[in-house]
């Protein structure tokens, strides 16, 4: 989703890309004419590939899900880890800058009420951990190879590109439930608050990092700003689907582990070095999300 949304970002700036993605994926980045090389992270393919392509910027987006890495820990370990090492090991070797995506998990639980990146990184997770991991050998690299790098950790973000999962980003699965019934099982406290921010933003706000030297060798968070529970996301899915709240049936399940109660980011240093502010708020973007998820079923449904 995120990585298909930046393709698409820098291909209307004339900027070369070259995309990667899983095995099993489509051949086209859509909304594009670009080729998506399919490759397994792990693959010495994937080294191959960036020996002939040799791009002066890599965006590191690839990652197993955080929502299985408690199922699938060595998996989980293999992609976001040792894949990530490959990655980093490349860029260092071959003098390319990489924008690492890193997540919001790492702060784990927190109690301020917006989340600066100076911040204790507490992640309770095996997909936080990994990703604390990657952000310090990036350091170690930095210093020991000289590895140009930006560190952007995402908060809840969530668009049209995600495909329908009861396991990956809480308003896919959302909405992947609504679109089934009237039945929605929310694992954890509706009361829980969220930063979502829409991919566009996001893929935006990636754009600004590439194009912008001031960036380089900082953690920025890429968020909205916006708090909003999870009873006030599933109401605005509600509305977006033009369903009347009252006849959702929601049951509240035992919340999974290392699962905050809230994730707000403080933007103050996004809003400096990328010299961006979302464009979309929670409304909006849910709004543009269901049209776009709609429109996807009607097309299948042909």
């Amino acid at each position: 989703m995120i990585g298909s949304a930046v393709v698409r970002h820098l291909s209307k700036l004339n900027i070369q890309v070259t995309a990667f993605d899983a095995p099993g994926t489509p051949d086209l980045v859509p909304g594009s004419r670009i080729p998506v090389e399919q490759v397994d992270l792990l693959d010495s393919r994937m080294i191959e590939a960036l020996e002939v392509a040799q791009p002066q910027a890599v965006v590191h987006a690839a990652a197993h899900p955080g929502g299985k890495s408690l199922r699938e820990p060595v998996e989980d370990v293999r992609v976001n880890a040792l894949g990530s090492m490959q990655i980093f090991d490349w860029c260092a070797r071959a003098g390319s800058h990489i924008v690492y995506l890193s997540s919001s998990i790492v702060y784990g639980e927190q109690f301020e009420d917006r989340i600066p990146e100076t911040s204790a990184l507490m992640p309770g997770t095996i997909y936080g951990v990994a990703k604390v991991a990657c952000e310090q050998w990036l350091g170690v690299l930095g210093r020991g190879s000289g590895l140009s790098w930006t560190i952007l950790r995402l908060f809840s973000t969530y668009g049209p590109g995600h495909r329908p999962s009861l396991e990956q980003g809480i308003v896919n699965i959302m909405l992947t439930q609504l679109l089934k019934g009237d039945r929605v099982v929310v694992k954890g406290s509706l009361m829980r608050r969220r930063d979502l921010i829409y991919v566009e933003d996001v893929a935006t706000a990636i754009v600004q990092t590439l194009i912008r030297p001031t960036a380089r060798g900082q953690i920025i968070n890429i968020g909205s700003g916006f708090a909003v529970t999870i009873g006030e996301m599933i109401n605005l899915l509600c509305d977006a689907l033009k369903r009347p709240r009252s006849v959702i049936e929601i049951i509240e399940e035992a919340g999974t582990t290392g699962d905050p109660a809230s994730n707000i980011a403080d933007i103050a240093k996004m809003r400096k070095i990328l010299d961006f502010e979302p464009e979309f708020g929670p409304e909006a973007g849910l709004q543009a999300l269901v049209a776009a998820r709609m429109a996807s079923m009607d097309q299948t449904n042909i």
